[in-house]
This record gives structure tokens, sequence and C-alpha cells, in this order.
């Protein structure tokens, strides 16, 4: 079922990245009618069966396509980008154009190893990683203590979240990028309900 939330963000997404969505969303579908679509984290997400499958998502010069249970699927085709080495959000690498999209049947394939997996009883539990390995830039500590509030939320995000919104701004190579970064990041904690 196809989403109006999701229509709207490949509409308003740059004009290199809506062919590429329109792309994956068709494929995405082709492989299971009953798919759901929904925002989560601002972006599109693909739930069967209540379990979320896949995401795909837009920025400025890229679009990255995100297996749910990645780690899990067997990549008999290799076209998965996982692990450390991997320099941005998504398993099939930066997309630029639609013509960077594995097969379609190829990548069928893989949405149903994906749902078969969401579906199963013996899922995979990931190793959790010290918590004390995230190191806090100094900025987004000293915008983080500025508001008890926003540094509480922060404190009690996963993990997982709080290394990305730590990495999202070391990303930035720039001062003036880190400072919109961090700037976005205290918005969307203090948005948080």
């Amino acid at each position: 079922m196809k989403s109006e939330n999701v229509t709207s963000y490949i509409e308003s997404a740059e004009s290199f990245a809506r062919p590429i969505l329109s792309k994956i969303r068709e494929i995405v579908h082709q492989a299971c009618p009953e798919i759901e679509e929904n925002l989560k984290w601002s972006f599109p997400h693909f739930n069967y069966k209540g379990k979320i499958i896949c995401s795909m998502a837009a920025f400025k010069q890229h679009c990255a396509f995100t297996f749910w249970l990645a780690a899990q699927l067997k990549d008999q085709d290799k076209i998965l980008q996982r692990g450390t080495s991997q320099k941005s959000m998504g398993h099939l690498g930066k997309l630029q154009s639609p013509d960077q999209i594995p097969d379609e049947n190829i990548l069928i394939s893989y949405i149903h190893e994906a749902m078969k997996l969401s579906q199963s009883e013996s899922r995979v539990v990931r190793k959790r990683t010290d918590s004390t390995e995230i190191k806090i830039p100094v900025e987004l500590e000293a915008a983080l203590k500025k508001n008890k509030e926003v540094y509480r939320k922060f404190d009690q995000l996963p993990y997982s979240h709080r290394r990305e919104y730590v990495n999202y701004i070391t990303d930035a190579k720039k001062a003036d990028t880190r400072e919109r970064r961090i700037t976005k990041t205290i918005e969307k904690l203090l948005a948080k309900a």
C-alpha cells in the first residue's frame, strides 16, 4: 500500500533523486504487493506484516537503500556494501542514478529473503558495542549542556541513535557545517516527545 507521505517525500527530493526513489519504490512493491510504506526517522520505510524490511533516503548528492536485516542476508550476488568500510548509509552504496540500482530480479530476490528473515523466529542478536566507545564532540557536548532536557533526551537514546548523531556531526568537514548539524540535532531532540 502506497503512502501519500512517501509520495510527498519523493516529490520534494532533489531532481536527480526522484527517478531513483521511484524505481526503488516500484521494485519493492513488485516484490511484495502487501508491503506497507511509512515515514520513520523522516525517510521512507517499507514494512511487511509489521516488520521493517528496507528503507530508502535522499540526500543532496545521492540516495541510499538499506535492508533492515542486511547482516543476515546471504548476498549471493555480492550487491551489498556492509561492514566498517561503509562510508554512507545504505547497502547499495551512494546511488546517483537509476542505472546504479541492481538488476530488478536480483533486488526482488533480496527483498523476498529479507521478508522471510523478518518473519522468522531465529533472528540473530547483534553484538552490543560498549557505549563508552562513543566520543561526543566537544561542540555537541557544550550544546547539549545548555539545556538539561535536551541532554537527558540525548542520553536516553539507544546507543545506535547516539552514535548516528555523533557520526552525522563528526563527518562534516567544515566548522560551519558542523555547527549547522549540531543546531539541527538539538532541534530534533527538542521536538522529540
